[in-house]
């Protein structure tokens, strides 16, 4: 190849000549990272009621979340992040021999206006057999993700059902990386 075929007009110039410019971001600097880890609580409240009458595994819910997501940093996720759910797993009651399940986990969560996926531990809820005379425990209007509590919202019988409101705590299952 002939030399003069190399050569670049001196009027113009390469992009990597150009000065910087001062906003924007610049491509060799890292970036900023926040991470709450594994075993991090998740606590939320319900925006639609739940039942294991009504709802299939694969069936999405929608949360908010109740507490901040708390780093050493500072706060990942402010409480009012819109958080969804999934249903794991669910069965209705059948008859009142049987009782009726739910398992819920978190899947996604809001973070400066971004959905991120996240995977928390699930949550099991189980209706209860009412026998003659039995009481219903006290409600604390808390249920814990991996408990296997059999505490529903009403007088549901076999089957478990959860308010809107209702408050559930998950944990996460992985970390959750939040990158920018």
């Amino acid at each position: 190849m002939p030399q003069s075929d190399l050569a670049v007009p001196s009027s113009s110039q390469l992009p990597f000549n150009r000065i910087s410019e001062k906003e924007g971001i610049s491509p060799t600097a890292p970036l900023v990272t926040h991470e709450a880890p594994a075993g991090t609580s998740v606590v939320v409240r319900l925006q639609s009621p739940l039942s294991s009458a009504k709802m299939h595994a694969g069936d999405l819910f929608d949360a908010v979340l109740e507490e901040p997501i708390a780093i050493q940093e500072g706060t990942l996720a402010e409480p009012g992040a819109l958080l969804q759910g999934r249903v794991v797993a669910a069965e209705a009651a059948h008859g009142s021999r049987t009782c009726g399940y739910l398992r819920l986990t978190l899947v996604a969560i809001t973070i400066n206006g971004r959905w991120l996926s996240l995977k928390t531990s699930s949550m099991f809820a189980k209706g209860e057999l009412k026998r003659p005379g039995q009481r219903q425990p006290p409600d604390g209007n808390l249920i814990a993700a991996g408990e296997a509590r059999t505490i529903p919202d009403s007088e549901s019988g076999p089957d478990v059902t959860f308010s809107t409101g209702r408050r559930v705590v998950f944990r996460l299952a992985e970390p959750l990386v939040v990158h920018g």
